[in-house]
């Protein structure tokens, strides 16, 4: 039997979630990194973004700033300096393209990627493995 104060608080939690529902439709994130390079090149990758808002216009992607790397307690590395992120609209939905201006010369990389649109930020952390050419 369920007292009076627990169906309330039923009907309570049922409301939120409703109230939550248009928020949670427009959600956002990171797909997974497609590598295009190997070690010893300059990186190339791929990064498609997730919206489930029916549009993806105004999107903004940049990798996470010495000052994030350090909150979130990772090594920034100077070759991430080196590294442009430009978003492409390819059939209906946006793509990440990363691109450094110099080659890699370590085996892997961390790499937080932060997505920016105006339904909020959200980043990703992604650990790349370079192999060899």
């Amino acid at each position: 039997m369920v007292s009076v104060s627990g169906m309330f608080t039923r009907i309570l939690l049922a409301a939120a979630a409703l109230l939550l529902f248009p928020a949670i439709t427009q959600a956002q994130g990171l797909g997974p990194l497609t590598l295009h390079s190997k070690l010893g090149q300059p990186l190339r990758a791929e990064v498609q973004a997730i919206s489930t808002a029916g549009k993806t216009g105004g999107v903004h992607g940049s990798i996470a700033t010495p000052d994030d790397y350090k909150a979130m307690g990772k090594e920034f590395d100077p070759v991430l300096f080196s590294i442009s992120v430009t978003v492409e609209e390819r059939g209906g939905g946006s793509v990440l393209v990363l691109a450094s201006s110099r080659p890699i010369m370590e085996p892997y990389l961390d790499l937080v990627l932060v997505l920016q649109s105006a339904g909020g930020r959200v980043s990703r952390d992604y650990t790349i493995l370079l192999d060899r050419p």
